[in-house]
Order: C-alpha cells, then structure tokens, then sequence
C-alpha cells in the first residue's frame, strides 16, 4: 500500500479557514489522519490484488478440474470392478439355481417311486386282506 503524506498543521489550518472550530477541524483532521494510516490502497494496488485473485482462481479451476477428471476415472473403473463382480456372483447364484432344480428333480422321482411302493403295500394288503375275509 501506498504512504500518503498529510501535513495536520496545515489541514487544521484550513479547516478553520473554512469556517471550522478549533476543535471541529482537530476532530476533522485526526479521523483523516488514521484513515490514511490504515492504509489507502491504489489503483496499482488494487490491480495487484486483482491479478493475484485471479491467478488464484485459475490455479483453483485447473486443480478442480484435474481433481474432476480423476475422480471420473476412478468411478468408472469402480463400477467396472462391480459390474463384473455382480455378473460373476449372478452366475454362481444361476449354477446354485441349477442345482436345487436338479436336487428337485431328483426329489420328485423319489416321491413318484415311493408313491408307487406305497400304492402297491397298500393294494398288496388290500389283497391279504380279501384272502383273509375269503378264509375267515
């Protein structure tokens, strides 16, 4: 930041001038004082400023950017990486399908086949049981 030069003496002096009191162009001229002593910033300044800003939003946008990107090709990889696991555990699960269908199959014969001992058991007995009513 610039470094203003103020001559106090002579402010006070115009001030008063001015039609100011002694005491309204003191009040005046100290409040102007620790205006220009916290600093007044200059055109030059505020186009540094500007410049730096705007470097730091350019840096800011290609970081974002790049981070964008990687972040893309991260995701795309992972989902990569899950469709083939979900198609591998679809698999397995359609061969376990097979499997208890199979398991069914043979089930269903056994039942069938031991419907038929039972059908024949029963007539077998129906059997001695008509040559025992026929002897009684």
């Amino acid at each position: 930041m610039a470094q203003v030069l103020f001559d106090t003496h002579n402010a006070i002096e115009d001030l008063k001038r001015g039609g100011f009191t002694e005491d309204q162009a003191k009040a005046n001229v100290r409040f102007i004082k620790e205006v220009l002593e916290g600093g007044v910033a200059t055109k030059r300044d505020l186009d540094e400023l500007q410049a730096a800003v705007k470097n730091d939003l350019d840096t800011l946008q290609s970081a974002t950017k790049r981070d964008l990107e990687n972040a893309t090709i991260q995701l795309e990889a992972n989902q990569r990486q899950t469709e083939g696991v979900m198609m591998a555990e679809m698999q397995r699960l359609q061969g376990d399908v097979n499997v208890v269908r199979a398991e069914m199959d043979v089930l269903r014969s056994d039942m069938r086949a031991f419907r038929f001992q039972i059908l024949a058991a029963i007539a077998g007995a129906t059997g001695v049981l008509g040559m025992l009513r026929f002897i009684i």
